[in-house]
């Protein structure tokens, strides 16, 4: 049973597009009453989240009302509803759209979502509708039924009253107008009969319409091969029809397609660079054939530059606009247990040495190249007062290896060790 309370109404005036009033998130059995619409007895309702986009789910509509999915009302989207009509028992289309705002709200922590339902097809639609018709028939043919017998029932008594009639004026034929009579009654009786007969067929008629208007419908696919089902069951004031429908077979797979022409690939070829004014903009051409294109560039001059300063070490190196890169100076060092107090911005080649000493300038770079021997070489490097060395990538300068050629370079305290064999 529904109650104004969970009832929402969509009124077509003319239109083929309308919107509801809003319900709210969670709310669960809401019913899509439809007025001004001349619809079927059972029709078809496609539901969505999505107005043009996804998946529907299918239900089944009577008297103008049709059950909204609870599931559609759990994600806070709007709802949208499709009335599908058919025109027979295998096409149809969609006629109206209905569109049914919801409102956000929190969750109840005892609503969980609903199981999905098994969808309704257009055979149940068939179904309830040939039943519908058919018993409107019933129904119409037991009311001719009761009319004909009232109608047998009067003429059965005004025949009696006639043959009464008879008897009284005509003394002389009592006996045969007392058979008369007893004759018509016996009509009459008979007539009454029928007429109460026809009044229950009229009421049964009227039970079955009123259960076919409370019947509901479901169907599951069957494996292919399998033969059609259909299943009734019934409750106190209801009853299902549960359709089986077999899976079709697997067509045939189709014809290939014929094969496409054969492409081109274009051979591009770099025709005509052009320079351009500087602050141009870079231009672009193709000429040739589709098979040959020729690409043509227009490339635009670059600004000339300007140099204002540059400086080494807080140093500027330009002279006359013109800068002056110093090269580091380079020294030989000779011995096996050198002592290096190291310039900056210089470069020391050592040979193999067993000890090498190495006292760091207050600031610059130091680069030294020494090979540690079969007895690795043990380094100390002594840095300026209050300064440490930091080294980059883990390198430990008291652990060397022997047979291996060391790079050390130091900026500034912080030094990078390179070592191959």
């Amino acid at each position: 049973m529904s109650s104004a309370l969970n009832i929402v109404k969509a009124s077509f005036g003319g239109l083929r597009e309308v919107a509801t009033a809003p319900l709210w998130q969670w709310d669960y059995g809401q019913i899509l009453r439809i007025t001004g619409l001349d619809l079927p007895q059972a029709f078809e309702v496609h539901f969505s989240n999505s107005k043009e986009r996804g998946t529907s789910k299918t239900q089944i509509g009577q008297d103008s009302q049709v059950t909204i999915p609870d599931e559609y009302l759990t994600s806070g989207a709007d709802v949208y509803a499709f009335i599908y009509l058919h025109e027979g028992e295998t096409d149809g289309e969609t006629e109206y759209r209905i569109k049914i705002p919801v409102k956000e709200r929190p969750q109840p922590t005892d609503v969980e979502p609903t199981p999905q339902e098994q969808s309704e097809i257009t055979q149940a639609i068939a179904a309830l509708n040939s039943a519908v018709e058919q018993t409107s028939a019933d129904v119409t043919s037991a009311d001719a039924s009761a009319r004909a017998a009232a109608q047998s029932e009067t003429n059965a008594e005004e025949s009696a009253s006639a043959a009464q009639r008879s008897a009284e004026a005509a003394a002389g034929s009592a006996s045969t107008a007392s058979g008369a009579a007893g004759t018509a009654t016996n009509k009459a009786s008979e007539a009454s009969q029928s007429a109460s007969d026809a009044e229950h067929a009229k009421i049964d008629a009227e039970a079955a319409k009123d259960s076919i208007k409370d019947m509901t419908a479901s169907a599951h696919t069957l494996p292919s091969g399998s033969s059609a089902t259909v299943t009734k069951t019934e409750g106190e004031t209801t009853f299902n029809l549960d359709f089986g429908i077999p899976k079709g077979d697997k067509g045939d797979k189709g014809d290939p397609g014929a094969k496409g022409d054969k492409g081109t690939t274009p051979d591009f070829t770099i025709g005509t660079v052009q320079t351009l004014p500087a602050g141009s903009q870079a231009t672009a051409s193709i000429t040739g054939t589709d098979e040959e294109p020729v690409l043509n560039l227009g490339l635009p001059k670059g600004d000339t530059g300007d140099v204002n300063d540059v400086q080494i070490n807080g140093t500027s190196i330009v002279d006359n606009g013109v800068a002056n890169i110093p090269l580091p100076k380079v020294i030989t060092v000779t011995g096996a247990t050198p002592s290096i107090a190291a310039q900056m911005d210089t470069q020391y080649l050592c040979g193999e040495v067993s000890t090498l000493d190495i006292t760091l300038p207050e600031s610059g770079m130091v680069d030294v190249v020494f090979e540690s021997g079969a007895t690795p070489t043990v380094l100390t490097v002594t840095p300026p007062a209050g300064q440490t060395v930091r080294w980059a990538n883990d390198f430990d300068a008291t652990a060397l290896e022997a047979n291996t050629t060391y790079e050390i370079n130091i900026l500034n305290g912080l030094g990078v060790a390179v070592g191959w064999t």
